[in-house]
């Protein structure tokens, strides 16, 4: 159980530290468990080779690169029995989680095994980073370390109490569809000093959803910084995805109604000014590392109603509705329009963006230039961001002999019931006069969201 007093450090703070609460035995498993994902190379005990590429579950790059830092998930570490009895339904510390939320919470989602590497030393990197929240929904964050975390070690980093900021500046209680005033509060805290978070062996970190958070640095010389992330929530999170804010930071979190009338009062820290902020500078040197940055950004930037547009060479992109590159770049002198208004891509690798011009009724897509197979998705972004709407998916690819124009069609009850596309290949009935392939996707939305595709004229 949280104490009536780490229940009121967390109400001011945005998180609170609770000692010891997993024992050496699941400790010892996760890190041996970790060093199994790490490269064969890597030897125990033996920091000299603890360098070159590491592959994770995001992608492959250099030690310095990544800046120590490295993720392994996948169901597999969720599957795991020792994982299950720490994170699972019953468990104390979904048990703690619970009490703070006040409400019959989701199982949890244990993100992965996460590492910090100490870097060489011809490693130069500012230490201080921009700090962010979660792009996902979840209220509370839970952190483990697997073995003690000493000052400079890869401890978290925090700015307490800026939960109480943050909260109101999204338009999603959960969601991130930030307003205006989060990138005000970005640029006010990046230049503010965290606070490092020690911790002994078995240590886990409560945090609030809210809460501005950055990984740090191992300035150690031979230890490596194990920890366990995982998520939690309400049953009901759908419901709070799709309502705003309102003016108590913590409506949705009953279990805290005694604390909230205690701790009216800020935060327990003063955070100083500093003059050598760095902004983390692009280190990644790998296509796939490029990719997550870009994936990252883009699912900070969808809003709910907006509509976007994405082609790749990858299938994946048409799988799902998560919005983020999987092919190469799109190099070629690919050209795509809609309703003859040009488009570029807002990505460097596929063709993603949003569609700026979409108007009530029939929407022309056309794509000129293409010369490869490739897969489309078009998507209607909603809330919660999960559940967004996938208006059409499918492929396109140039006969060999001249131009043609792509027909994608399907009916409305189809549309909303999610069945299959058809996809027809026809020959133009009159020659165009384009001197390279062209592909016409005829795409109807309407101002409702119903969707239906038409033959290009």
């Amino acid at each position: 159980m949280v104490s009536e007093a780490e229940v009121d450090f967390f109400c001011r703070n945005g998180f609170v530290q609770l000692r010891g609460l997993l024992d050496e035995t699941a400790c010892d498993h996760l890190i041996g468990e970790t060093w199994r994902r790490l490269p064969e190379s890597w030897v125990r005990g033996d920091p000299g080779t603890w360098n070159g590429d590491v592959t994770d579950s995001c992608h492959t790059a250099d030690l310095v690169d990544r800046r120590g830092h490295m993720k392994f998930q996948g169901k597999e570490i969720r599957a795991d029995p020792v994982v299950d009895a720490i994170y699972g339904l019953g468990s104390e510390l979904h048990g703690c989680a619970e009490q703070l939320i006040g409400r019959p919470l989701e199982q949890s989602l244990v993100r992965g095994l996460y590492v910090i590497a100490p870097l060489p030393d011809r490693a130069q990197a500012s230490p201080l980073i921009k700090p962010h929240v979660e792009a996902h929904p979840i209220q509370l964050v839970s952190v483990t370390y697997l073995d003690d975390v000493a000052p400079g070690e890869g401890g978290l980093l925090v700015w307490p109490g800026t939960h109480r900021e943050l909260y109101p500046a999204f338009l999603s209680k959960l969601e991130f569809v930030a307003s205006d005033a989060y990138q005000d509060l970005l640029r006010k805290y990046r230049r503010l000093t965290p606070v490092e978070l020690p911790g002994g062996r078995g240590d886990i970190i409560l945090m609030h959803h809210r809460l501005f958070h950055a990984p740090s640095l191992n300035r150690s010389q031979a230890r490596l910084r194990y920890a366990v992330f995982a998520d939690y929530r309400r049953a009901d999170y759908r419901e709070l995805c799709v309502q705003a804010p309102g003016g108590d930071l913590w409506e949705d979190w009953p279990g805290l109604s005694a604390a909230r009338s205690r701790n009216a009062q800020n935060s327990d820290f003063i955070l100083a000014a500093h003059n050598d902020f760095q902004p983390k500078r692009d280190l990644a040197r790998t296509d796939a590392a490029h990719r997550k940055t870009e994936a990252s950004r883009l699912a900070r930037e969808r809003r709910p109603g907006e509509i976007w547009l994405a082609f790749s060479r990858d299938r994946r992109i048409s799988d799902r509705v998560w919005l983020r590159p999987f092919g190469p770049p799109i190099r070629h002198k690919m050209k795509v329009t809609l309703n003859d208004v040009p488009l570029s891509s807002d990505t460097r690798y596929d063709f993603i963006c949003r569609l700026d011009n979409v108007q009530p009724g029939r929407n022309l897509i056309e794509v000129k230039g293409q010369l490869k197979e490739l897969w489309f998705q078009i998507v209607k972004v909603k809330l919660p961001l999960q559940d967004s709407e996938v208006l059409r998916s499918g492929k396109i690819r140039p006969l060999e002999e001249g131009p043609i124009s792509f027909v994608h069609q399907q009916d409305m009850g189809d549309a909303k019931a999610g069945g299959p596309d058809s996809t027809l290949f026809t020959r133009p009935r009159d020659p165009l006069p384009y001197p390279d392939s062209l592909n016409r996707l005829a795409h109807i939305v309407d101002a409702k969201g119903g969707n239906a595709l038409a033959e290009a004229p």
